[in-house]
């Protein structure tokens, strides 16, 4: 493929895609950020230890990582921009479980699913637009 003929093919989608994927992968961001700086405060609230807390963003980050394996067999098997409509989603639906949890072991199983979902999110995004601006 010719550069001109990757320009052209850049032409096809919306000018506001780049920002939107970008903003997807903000979003994901914002929430691991929330977490970290209110960790005290959801360590008291559910009466745990610190370090107990604290560990449940290594559990959303493994469960992120084992989910990113899979994502490289689903991205292959089906439409990406239907895969990133499921992880926003997915996410949104763990992050709403995630701050209105009732106790601990829900936040717990709310923050897996809130790494499944940024596991979907960023490979999808960094793969369309790996697909829209090739090297």
């Amino acid at each position: 493929m010719t550069q001109l003929e990757g320009i052209a093919q850049t032409k096809r989608y919306s000018k506001l895609l780049l920002p939107s994927l970008a903003l997807s992968v903000l979003s994901t961001w914002l929430i691991t950020v929330t977490f970290q700086l209110l960790l005290i405060d959801i360590a008291q609230t559910f009466e745990v230890q610190v370090g107990t807390a604290s560990m449940m963003a290594s559990v959303g980050s493994i469960s992120g990582v084992a989910f990113g394996l899979l994502m490289a067999f689903l991205s292959v098997r089906f439409n990406h921009k239907l895969l990133l409509l499921i992880g926003l989603v997915f996410t949104s639906v763990a992050a709403l479980g995630f701050y209105f949890a009732p106790n601990f072991f829900v936040l717990m199983i709310s923050n897996i699913g809130v790494g499944v979902g940024i596991a979907i999110i960023k490979n999808i995004a960094y793969s369309i637009i790996g697909e829209i601006y090739p090297l």
